[in-house]
């Protein structure tokens, strides 16, 4: 049985190094799996299989049998071995904790799961209205290599994107939630905020800096110069939900209502004849925007104070 080391204190510097490190042997882990999953799948002897696999991950999936099941597969095992296992490894071999230790306010109440939930789908609305605008941006000439560099990775994502929400079926649309909601919502909770973002905040002793600085590497970590401002914007309300609530489940749980309301959305927009194309922002107008980003506001204002009426007192002598 595994015996975690005593729980001890790392410099942060050394344990964000440590983190990324985590995360890249988790998803060659998850890469591995997944591959093994995989193979039946996609048909043949190993070999066969294993170069068609390699096939759909150049996202060449013409004549590959399965190829949005594959990419489903090793997107799953991926992203778990790269967030999940990559937590749950730096924890316990290096702070010597537990997951549950992220926690330091375990008490999870009904009322911040339902107004999260209306939050989330608020800052839907605002954050594709910022979104509209952040994909106009027009970068200095000094920046146009890095500019064309996005830009073509933006295309590159967006058919795959494209290709993974082809939703034809309920079976494949909660596939989809498992692995485009559930899983990263899990996971990228955890890492960013549950480890980076408390890394931060024991380095810079600011709770808004550390904040902010995460949500920036939350967003800078997917590469789409398109989404950088919305995404970052997300990134700063799930660090604030953590913050204030000190319960990693609540950012988790508006993480899954952000990335399983666009699942659904999609979903609808594609097979009940929806008139709204989620998949184009520009119906979302001026007025619109506005009214979500004061409806969010307000939700947040109020999340923070029913949190703070959540919060229980500390032990005598327990650490700040």
């Amino acid at each position: 049985m595994l015996q975690s080391i005593p729980p001890r204190t790392v410099h942060p510097a050394i344990g964000l190094v440590m983190l990324v490190s985590f995360f890249f042997l988790g998803q060659l882990a998850g890469g591995f799996i997944g591959l093994a999953v995989s193979i039946p799948l996609a048909g043949g002897s190993v070999v066969q299989a294993t170069n068609k696999i390699m096939q759909v991950l150049q996202s060449q999936f013409g004549g590959v049998p399965n190829a949005w099941l594959i990419l489903m597969v090793m997107q799953a095992f991926s992203s778990a071995g790269g967030f999940i296992l990559a937590v749950w490894a730096y924890l316990f071999f290096i702070e010597g904790k537990r997951i549950g230790s992220l926690n330091t306010q375990p008490k999870v109440g009904v009322l911040p799961v339902f107004l999260i939930l209306f939050l989330g789908l608020a800052f839907i609305i605002f954050n594709e209205w910022i979104y509209q605008w952040n994909r106009n941006w027009d970068l200095p000439d000094w920046l146009a290599g890095f500019e064309n560099w996005s830009r073509q990775k933006e295309k590159q994502l967006g058919e795959l994107t494209k290709f993974l929400t082809q939703f034809d079926s309920l079976g494949k649309m909660l596939i989809g939630l498992l692995v485009i909601a559930v899983i990263p919502a899990i996971g990228e909770e955890l890492f960013f905020r549950g480890v980076i973002q408390s890394t931060f905040l024991r380095w810079t002793k600011n709770a808004h800096w550390a904040v902010w600085i995460t949500g920036f590497l939350f967003s800078f970590i997917h590469f789409q110069l398109d989404g950088f401002v919305p995404r970052m914007l997300l990134g700063v309300v799930f660090g604030y939900l953590y913050v204030w609530s000190g319960n990693i489940w609540y950012p988790v749980w508006a993480h899954f209502v952000n990335n399983g309301a666009t699942v659904v959305g999609v979903y609808l927009s594609r097979n009940w004849q929806n008139t709204v194309d989620l998949e184009n922002t520009e119906w979302i107008s001026v007025p619109q925007g506005l009214a979500a980003l004061a409806v969010s506001a307000l939700l947040l204002w109020y999340l923070k104070r029913v949190f703070n009426n959540f919060r229980e007192p500390r032990p005598t002598g327990a650490n700040p």
